[in-house]
């Protein structure tokens, strides 16, 4: 089956609509809600098959290299803070 890929500028208005819907409390930068995320039953067997465990080292070398990339968000000011709560 073929079809029509929306264009670019389609995709950003729908992630903006899909953004601006949800919960504040989701969104909020400092201390937010977890989103959770439950897969339906029918995909545990594939989840199951590509769960692979990483040796310490290499855990350890992904989140330091995270630590030194990760964005993180600018708290001082404060009416970015009240926006975003």
């Amino acid at each position: 089956m073929v079809i029509d890929l929306p264009s670019l500028e389609e995709i950003k208005q729908r992630v903006h609509q899909e953004v601006a819907g949800m919960r504040n409390d989701y969104m909020r930068l400092l201390n937010p809600t977890p989103y959770k995320v439950y897969p339906p039953k029918k995909c545990k067997p594939l989840i199951l098959q590509i769960q692979v465990s990483v040796t310490d080292d290499l855990y350890n070398f992904v989140h330091e290299l995270w630590l030194k990339e990760a964005p993180i968000p600018d708290l001082s000011n404060d009416e970015k803070t009240e926006k975003l709560s």
